[in-house]
């Protein structure tokens, strides 16, 4: 939030199929105007530390052994396509 006008300062994320899209895009949107606003357009990084192998330092403090191999398998089950619901 903007502290001053406290409002949001809006932002979004864009995925190009094609780099010379995503290329092109960034070259003619950066520094241009929209709804009163200056765009800033640069390339996403991917977060530090978004492993979903591993546990963060805080949750392996405050989780129990058995709490954190648990959530070690919720997070390995993700992407799997069946699961309790299935069926609906």
């Amino acid at each position: 939030l903007d502290k001053e006008k406290k409002t949001s300062k809006g932002f979004g994320f864009v995925h190009f199929m094609i780099p010379e899209h995503a290329s092109r895009a960034r070259s003619e949107l950066a520094g241009s105007a929209f709804q009163g606003r200056v765009l800033f357009v640069v390339p996403a990084k991917k977060a530090q530390g978004n492993n979903p192998e591993e546990l963060s330092e805080a949750d392996s403090r405050r989780l129990s052994s058995y709490q954190q191999k648990k959530e070690l398998e919720r997070r390995g089950a993700v992407h799997k396509k069946e699961g309790w619901n299935s069926s609906y």
